[in-house]
């Protein structure tokens, strides 16, 4: 989950709910370190999975493991391929080896699940880009500092709260997520 999606989230709640928040309160809330809080009642819950191998509207995409959890494995990819309807026996470890590479730090790779049972996964699968940053030139290191902002958001005891910019950390990076753990919203931990 990118950052933006934590704010792009808090905006549709705040409107969902009729939140006494402005749109001048969220902007400000995104540029400085200032704490803004609101009371949930009831609370807000909403459920982050971290999956890195999803077949969704008939076409398989595989994500980079980001966190370095092992969940891209050919197991995995079998059991992922075999709930979208395909016959894994008529899959090669060496085939679904291939796929899982195809996929990488800045890029998804993706292919339709009806060509996977045409047999045709390598060559039909395409590369692209994870975000707009995966096709930008990154800036060197020191050109970097100061550039870069990221913003802790967190809901405890049912209260939403953004709790400040670290302009150590990139906005656009991915935020850390527990895998498959519906919780109460504690946004992510940068």
């Amino acid at each position: 989950m990118l950052t933006d999606d934590i704010f792009d989230l808090t905006e549709k709640i705040v409107a969902a709910l009729g939140l006494p928040v402005t749109r001048e309160q969220i902007g400000r809330a995104k540029q400085t370190t200032e704490r803004t809080a609101v009371k949930l009642d009831p609370p807000v819950w909403v459920d982050i999975n971290y999956d890195t191998q999803v077949v969704e509207g008939g076409v398989l995409h595989l994500y980079p493991d980001v966190y370095g959890r092992g969940t891209n494995t050919v197991e995995g990819l079998r059991t992922e391929l075999q709930g979208g309807g395909v016959d894994v026996s008529r899959l090669d470890e060496q085939a679904l080896g291939q796929m899982l590479g195809r996929a990488s730090m800045r890029e998804e790779f993706f292919v339709s699940v009806a060509e996977i049972k045409a047999g045709r996964a390598i060559t039909a699968g395409l590369n692209r880009p994870l975000t707009d940053y995966s096709i930008e030139k990154k800036p060197a290191a020191d050109e970097s500092r100061g550039a870069r902002a990221a913003v802790r958001v967190a809901v405890a005891d049912g209260v939403l709260t953004r709790v400040g910019v670290d302009p150590t950390r990139d906005r656009r990076r991915h935020l850390p997520v527990r895998s498959h753990a519906q919780t109460e919203f504690t946004a992510a931990q940068l």
